[in-house]
């Protein structure tokens, strides 16, 4: 017995559906990675809480790249590139003066070589850092450590377009600021070192915030280069091969010795103690096998927990035993009520 030809109408309606649904998987990944997102752009700032939950996103879309020597140039072959990166940490405040965080990224990225077009999402690091809070009578210096754990390495010979470096990196620097009124300069002096020969950086960064109460607006510098050099700096053919042909050309990712120089803003607006929202633009200026394209970041943040006030009070022996006794307590007058109704 032979099958029945399937109607032309079904089988449009069925490549329509088909198409229906992975604009809408490819869509639902670009908004998962959109939740508010630790670029850490500015310097950490202290909270009277046990716990804080931070989601920043950083979204870039570029057609254009700072080459070798500096100048701009638009991305071969029609190439176009989109990332938006999502970090989320959970961070541990022990008391004043320590921070401890561990969180991962998502990333996703969207990329077009010769009207071919390449969509992946996925987890690129996960991390661990902490941040020691230590108070001076004129400044106060705040140094950090980060590490972020690579577990998704660049395989060159896929076809996926990337979603980071690929490699892991362990950051050390420190912050200092200093007040003068609502105004607070600060500085940072970090170093990155990177795994699998790829180039290490250094950066500095200058800026100051002026803080109103409710909201606080900045704005910063950013100077990046190499301090390390990338094994393929004396050739880079293998690594532009794959920059080429699943990135756009785009310098965004698994560029070789990048460096550039950026100006940025931002505003940050305490909602209540325990939330917090910001926003920041960056632009990088000058750069060298960079991509050339402003780039915005999202941040929010939630403090959750004891308090300070909290914490100090269960310090005291007395209290603690108070409580432990008005628990017991409590759960005797219970067990009491139950049995008045068996």
């Amino acid at each position: 017995m032979q099958s029945q030809p399937e109607s032309p109408t079904l089988s449009i309606d069925k490549n329509l559906l088909n198409a229906t649904i992975i604009f809408r998987m490819n869509w639902l990944a670009l908004l998962f990675a959109l939740i508010p997102s630790i670029s850490q752009a500015h310097p950490p700032k202290d909270f009277p809480y046990e716990w804080q939950f931070s989601a920043d996103t950083d979204f870039i879309q570029t057609n254009s790249n700072f080459t070798t020597n500096g100048s701009t140039s638009e991305l071969p072959l029609n190439g176009h590139l989109m990332n938006a990166t999502s970090k989320f940490n959970f961070t541990y405040r022990q008391n004043s003066k320590w921070q401890i965080y561990a969180g991962a990224d998502y990333s996703y990225s969207k990329s077009t070589t010769s009207n071919i077009e390449r969509t992946t999402g996925g987890l690129p690091y996960i991390r661990v850092g902490l941040r020691h809070f230590l108070k001076y009578k004129k400044f106060d210096l705040i140094p950090i450590a980060d590490l972020n754990i690579a577990i998704r390495k660049v395989d060159p010979y896929t076809d996926d377009v990337l979603i980071s470096d690929g490699v892991s990196k362990f950051t050390l620097g420190t912050w200092m600021l200093t007040k003068w009124k609502k105004i607070i300069p600060y500085t940072f002096l970090g170093f990155t070192y990177c795994t699998d020969d790829f180039a290490s950086p250094y950066m500095v960064r200058f800026g100051a915030s002026y803080d109103t109460g409710s909201f606080s607006f900045f704005g910063e510098v950013l100077y990046f280069s190499t301090l390390i050099n990338d094994k393929y700096l004396s050739n880079p053919s293998a690594r532009l091969n794959v920059i080429n042909t699943v990135d756009g050309g785009s310098f965004k990712f698994y560029s070789i010795n990048p460096g550039h120089t950026d100006i940025s803003g931002g505003i940050s607006y305490a909602i209540n103690p325990e939330w917090n929202a910001e926003f920041r633009i960056d632009y990088p200026f000058e750069g060298v096998r960079y991509p050339q394209s402003m780039s915005g970041t999202f941040r929010v943040s939630w403090n959750f927990g004891d308090t300070d006030a909290d914490r100090e009070i269960l310090k005291n022996p007395k209290i603690k035993k108070n409580f432990k006794s008005e628990g017991k307590f409590k759960d005797k007058l219970e067990d009491a009520d139950q049995e008045l109704f068996e």
